[in-house]
């Protein structure tokens, strides 16, 4: 029992940190995506970009903040796309600028920073996932570790009982 109460744990951890992988990893591929959006002020190309990436299963909203934490782009999911959980895990990366996109458009780079000294930071990227998959999973594995302990158990019982008897 006690076997089973730990791997069942390690398999919940592990089912955690896979929703914050996940999360983290959508983030991370979403800033420097962003990054020409941002720097010319195209709230069209954000938008598609946001639209495209919010069809990644879970993903509750996106938004797109600049350096001044304005909101430049924000999309989330319509209230009607089935059950919505209350929990949501929000994930962000930061927005900077690469050495090869700063050398193909330094002023555009130069206008939008203005006299701000912020270095290479543009903004961040901000994703929410939805925690509706990990409790779903957690209950199938509590549930599969609940069975597995009450097989244990009459198997125990039973071969207990087969003991009793041969000894007496």
């Amino acid at each position: 029992l006690l076997l089973i109460g730990f791997f069942t744990f390690v398999r919940l951890q592990d089912l955690r940190q896979e929703l914050n992988h996940t999360g983290q990893l959508i983030a991370n591929q979403l800033a420097p995506a962003s990054e020409y959006g941002v720097v010319t002020d195209n709230a069209a190309v954000l938008e598609a970009l946001l639209d495209a990436t919010l069809a990644i299963p879970h993903v509750r909203f996106l938004e797109i903040q600049d350096q001044t934490d304005r909101r430049v782009a924000y999309v989330e999911q319509r209230a009607g796309d089935g059950h919505r959980s209350a929990h949501v895990e929000v994930f962000q990366a930061p927005i900077q600028i690469r050495g090869a996109f700063l050398e193909d458009h330094q002023a555009q780079v130069q206008q939008h920073l203005g006299s701000a000294s912020s270095g290479d930071y543009l903004g961040r990227v901000l994703v929410g996932m939805s925690d509706d998959a990990f409790s779903q999973r957690q209950q199938e594995i509590l549930f599969k570790a609940g069975v597995l302990a009450l097989f244990a158990l009459l198997f125990t019982y039973l071969l207990a009982r087969r003991l009793a008897r041969s000894l007496a």
